[in-house]
C-alpha cells in the first residue's frame, strides 16, 4: 500500500491543531524529559543558529533560546505555531513541512528535532531537507 504523502501531512495539521492545547498540558511534560540531552548531544551554545523542526508548542526551540542560540522554530500545524509564538514571543516560529522548508541551503549550524520523526511521512526527505539546510560541519540532532 502506498503512502499519500499529501493526505499523511493533512491529517497531521488538522490533528495538532485539534490537539494544540491539551498537547501542551499532557505531552509536553514528557517531551521534555529529552530536551536537556537532546541539547547536549546538540551541542547547543549561544550564537549558534539553530532550527528545530516539528517545534509543537516550541519546547525545544525555547530550552535552546535559552542557552543562547539565535533560534527559528518550524511546524505543519498553524496553531502549535500559533501557541509557540505566544509563549516564546523572542522566537521565529513559522509554519512550514519539514520536506520543504523555506530556509537557504547551509542556513543553520545545528537542526534538531525533539520527538516529531513520527510524524513525517517521508522520514528520509525529512532528513535530507534538515541536511541540506546544515552548513558543513554542523551538527544534526534528534530525539
Amino acid at each position: 500500500m502506498a503512502l499519500d504523502a499529501e493526505a499523511f501531512t493533512a491529517f497531521e495539521r488538522t490533528a495538532h491543531d485539534s490537539i494544540a492545547d491539551r498537547y501542551v498540558k499532557v505531552f509536553t511534560p514528557l517531551t521534555s524529559l529529552a530536551l536537556a540531552p537532546l541539547l547536549d548531544a546538540a551541542r547547543v551554545a549561544a550564537g549558534q543558529r539553530l532550527l528545530d523542526v516539528g517545534t509543537g508548542p516550541g519546547v525545544a526551540a525555547a530550552a535552546a533560546h535559552a542557552r543562547g542560540a539565535a533560534v527559528t522554530g518550524v511546524d505543519v500545524s498553524p496553531r502549535m505555531v500559533a501557541l509557540a509564538r505566544a509563549e516564546h514571543p523572542g522566537i521565529d516560529f513559522q509554519v512550514a513541512e519539514v520536506t520543504e522548508l523555506p530556509f537557504p541551503d547551509a542556513a543553520f549550524e545545528t537542526v534538531i528535532c525533539n520527538f516529531a520523526l513520527g510524524h513525517f511521512p517521508k522520514p528520509d526527505a525529512a532528513l535530507a531537507e534538515c541536511v541540506r539546510v546544515l552548513a558543513p560541519g554542523g551538527i544534526l540532532a534528534f530525539s
